[in-house]
């Protein structure tokens, strides 16, 4: 089947990562605040709130890079990966349900977690991190109604 092209093409939001953030903020608070509270910061501490603070960095950034989800006018395609690449792809006439996940929070900043689930009895595909879930959620159901209807006429 040729390629198509994709009617959405989303990547993980950053506000999904808010925790990690919120550490990384705090750890450049504690670097910045312990020599004005008159600490004296030994080299040790300061090369580990560095480490800790890169590590976050790289962690969701690299996250957000590997991961991208494609929704085509036949298909859902998620890949992942840096080195390896996986691609996984869903059909919509293999999909059963489409459910959105959010907890409080998530609702509050407008984020959350598709849940695909193949019509196959095999495990949901999940698209992490979504913002706008809702919208994009309806769109594909909106979607697979489209190519459910085609396929009968």
């Amino acid at each position: 089947m040729p390629i198509e092209s994709p009617i959405y093409s989303i990547r993980p939001s950053r506000i999904f990562f808010l925790k990690d953030y919120l550490i990384v903020a705090f750890f450049a608070a504690l670097y910045f605040f312990l020599p004005i509270a008159g600490l004296e910061m030994q080299p040790l501490t300061a090369y580990t709130i560095f480490g800790i603070i890169a590590f976050f960095i790289i962690y969701v950034e690299t996250f957000r890079f590997s991961h991208s989800y494609k929704i085509t006018p036949s298909q859902v395609v998620i890949e992942h990966g840096i080195i390896q690449k996986k691609r996984d792809s869903v059909f919509l006439s293999s999909i059963s349900d489409v459910n959105v996940k959010q907890g409080y929070f998530a609702r509050f900043l407008n984020y959350g977690t598709i849940a695909i689930g193949p019509t196959s009895g095999s495990e949901a595909i999940q698209m992490l991190g979504i913002k706008n879930p809702r919208k994009i959620a309806l769109e594909l159901e909106k979607l697979i109604h489209t190519y459910e209807k085609g396929k009968r006429t």
